[in-house]
């Protein structure tokens, strides 16, 4: 047995009051024979035993009055039951630590993850010395718990890895916790199971993502807690009213970067607490160097955005980070985003209908208009039979038009140059091959093909009344008709069409332009495949299914933008979150045995990558790599196999030259991945806490018990049996009762 308020015990000896004042009481007499005494003496010798056994009685009652309240006043407890101290102990404890990114919150001098490790420490200390059947787990608690000591009853061993435990960048997820916490208990061969949980209690961790989950959160703690063999006791380590503030979101808003234009970065800075900040500093880096500040007002519970404009002035790899000025929880004050700055888009287009005399081939305009701005740079045009496809890792985009068909494999070289991030730009015409397209480019809906090609449709525009059809709709937003979205709406449909193909199974998202015929017929489709992007046109490029479409202006802003939209290799590449991978594909020319790659949390470690298969062909860089016996398509694993670090990753050849850029750098991030109010509640920067009373409330048959109350930064451990000290109370009360009724009974007896 403990006490938590040991001292004041002394007031115990209050139980000697009664004692004192019964002495003080007593009088001395002096002795008087008297004859008429001698009856009296007689009828007092046959009720003074009774009389003698009253006042005992009574006197005791008192003494117990004042040591039971003193007893309370120091509330004692029990460390653990009194029947299971006498019995052989055989027990499974799990010390169950959250180390969320919310366990950094640090208002004083230590965390809440330091205050968890040292209240799990106490608790550690507190357990009775250990049998040889005992055992201790320690288990970490995120959306990607991990049992961090799998079993041990030394203490000394387990006191040590609880010091090594350190904060992670993860999230923070109640049912991923518990479902790892049942997996432990049913491998357990004891017969007792006590789980301490060590938590902030951050709101979002215990929110359902939807009914589905809500509900097997129900199910397993209902399960879990309903035997007798499992007792779960929650641990609070969290601050109430934590505020916090945060970087949400960093994003590039030109549609490419290059070196000839002036980049447009902005950042999303949210404010999750009910207090506003008149002025918050935001910086901007730019390869490690603060390049801007900015001051900005953030109300409470809001979002505002900051934008900077950079001029790069050397092409390669290069990141920008931006941050506030820190806060208590400064783990989500930055955002980082890599990027690749080109010096100009490389182009291939591949003429499937060359021609001899001048603006007579299929590319004809199409070259013109690239040509004419010096943001491109061309490769010399070829044939299908002359199009290489070994030496594509320079080559931004490629345009296949009216193309006949390829050999098959040219197309799985496409394939890989599009999967790794590349554009692809195919046009339709007289020459095309439509069964060989649905085959080998649609591939029922697998392939590089945004759609399936049917039959050609419309008039020729050389007959004598050819019908024309113009463009009816298309998405102002898409890059292709950005430029058509002020005061130049009309613009389009100025174009007209006569020729094209019936497009079937292709997905109504895709579509970016429709023709005004009778079946709205997609002009322009685009297709992700992998990280790239294919644009399908459903027309020629010169003018032969059209009448004088290549001179009009609108053709020209769409060639254009379609080009730079897909020379702009997208940003998901280098620009991940906790749990995905790092992936680049390269040329073979470029392969070595090793390359090194600076990590935030690991230092800098060796990358050794498979030999590419044959001459010309890729390889691929990985990290991590997940273990083949949990691959990552494992739908039940909630185990993070991917990165574990925010912050920024930098890889390099193997002793690279002082003059040389890295090749690649790669940011990581915290969620939120978008910026919307779903995302910003269950992002991490969210500090609100859920309170225990909502949590029985809202889960009747899951049960559980809090014993820790914080103080401070300190957490007072309140063991299984600390409410001993209110039963003290009804004991107290009692015999406050029982004193008033003996004293009654026996005063009126005495009358």
């Amino acid at each position: 047995m403990g006490f938590f308020n040991p001292s004041l015990l002394w007031f115990a000896l209050g139980g000697a009051i009664p004692v004192i004042i019964h002495l003080l009481h007593r009088q001395k007499y002096r002795r008087v024979r008297w004859a008429a005494m001698e009856f009296l003496l007689a009828a007092l010798k046959k009720t003074q035993r009774r009389l003698r056994i009253e006042n005992l009685l009574l006197l005791l009652v008192r003494i117990l009055i004042m040591v039971i309240l003193a007893l309370a006043l120091s509330r004692p407890f029990f460390r653990e039951a009194p029947l299971e101290a006498l019995a052989e102990s055989d027990t499974h404890h799990l010390f169950v630590i959250d180390n969320s990114a919310s366990m950094a919150f640090k208002k004083a001098q230590e965390s809440s993850l330091d205050v968890a490790k040292k209240t799990a420490l106490k608790k550690l200390e507190e357990l009775r010395k250990l049998t040889e059947q005992d055992k201790i787990s320690v288990l970490l608690m995120s959306n990607y718990p991990e049992v961090f000591v799998p079993e041990s009853n030394k203490k000394d061993l387990v006191h040590q890895r609880i010091n090594e435990i350190r904060l992670s960048h993860f999230g923070t997820s109640a049912l991923a916790t518990f479902q790892k916490i049942a997996e432990v208990i049913e491998k357990s061969k004891n017969q007792d199971k006590r789980v301490y949980l060590f938590t902030d209690l951050q709101r979002n961790a215990w929110d359902a993502a939807d009914e589905t989950e809500a509900r097997r959160f129900a199910e397993l703690t209902k399960s879990l807690t309903s035997r007798d063999s499992v007792k779960v006791y929650l641990i609070d380590v969290g601050t109430e009213g934590a505020e916090n503030r945060a970087v949400v979101d960093l994003r590039v808003e030109n549609p490419l970067v290059t070196m000839k234009d002036s980049t447009r970065f902005a950042a999303d800075v949210h404010n999750w607490s009910n207090v506003s900040h008149p002025s918050v500093t935001v910086n901007l880096m730019v390869d490690g160097a603060l390049v801007k500040t900015e001051s900005v007002a953030l109300p409470a519970q809001s979002t505002i955005s900051v934008s900077f404009k950079v001029d790069f002035v050397e092409a390669g790899a290069h990141h920008v980070q931006v941050s506030t000025e820190p806060d208590f929880l400064d783990v989500d004050d930055r955002r980082t985003f890599a990027l690749e700055v080109k010096d100009g888009v490389v182009g291939l287009l591949v003429d499937g209908e060359p021609g001899n005399a001048p603006w007579s081939g299929e590319i004809d305009y199409l070259r013109f208009v690239l040509e004419f701005s010096d943001l491109f740079k061309l490769d010399r045009p070829v044939t299908p039979e002359m199009f290489e496809t070994d030496h594509l890792e320079r080559t931004d985009f490629i345009a296949l038009c009216n193309v006949q068909s390829l050999t098959q494999e040219k197309v799985e070289k496409l394939e890989q140059f599009v999967h790794g991030g590349g554009g692809l730009l195919i046009s339709v015409g007289g020459r095309v091959d439509r069964g060989w397209y649905n085959e080998f480019l649609w591939k029922e809906g697998k392939g590089l093909l945004p759609a399936m090609l049917g039959e050609s449709a419309g008039t020729s525009p050389e007959e004598d009344q050819p019908v024309p059809v113009r463009v009816q709709s298309y998405r102002e937003a898409h890059p292709i008709f950005r430029t058509f979205s002020k005061g130049l709406a009309k613009a389009p449909r100025e174009l007209v069409f006569y020729q094209y193909f019936r497009l079937e199974k292709f997905d109504a998202e895709d579509v970016v332009a429709r023709l005004d015929d009778n079946f709205a017929t997609p002009l322009w489709v685009e297709k992700r495949f992998g990280e790239g992007r294919v644009l399908l046109y459903n027309s020629t490029m010169d003018d032969g299914w059209n009448l004088q479409v290549p001179g009009r202006p609108p053709y020209v802003v769409m060639m254009k933008t379609a080009c730079e939209h897909l020379g702009a290799r997208p940003s998901g590449l280098r620009n991940l979150f906790i749990g995905d991978f790092i992936g680049l594909q390269m040329t073979a020319d470029k392969f070595q045995n090793t390359f090194t790659l600076d990590t935030p949390g690991e230092g800098q470690i060796s990358i050794s990558p498979e030999v590419p298969k044959r001459e010309g062909g890729t390889f691929w860089i990985k990290y991590p790599t997940p273990p083949p016996e949990h691959p990552v398509e494992r739908p039940d694993s909630i185990e993070n196999e991917g990165l574990r670090s925010a912050g920024l990753y930098k890889l390099d050849r193997l002793n690279p030259r002082p003059e040389e850029r890295p090749v690649a750098y790669f940011a990581v991030n915290m969620p939120p991945r978008v910026v919307s109010p779903e995302e910003l509640h269950r992002a991490e920067g969210n500090l609100a806490r859920i309170p225990v009373a909502e949590i029985r409330r809202r889960w009747p048959d899951f049960r559980f018990e809090l014993i820790g109350e914080k103080v401070g930064e300190e957490v007072a451990l309140t063991p299984p049996a600390a409410g001993l000290w209110k039963y003290l109370l009804y004991v107290l009360v009692g015999l406050l009762g029982l004193e008033s009724v003996l004293a009654w009974l026996f005063g009126r007896a005495k009358q």
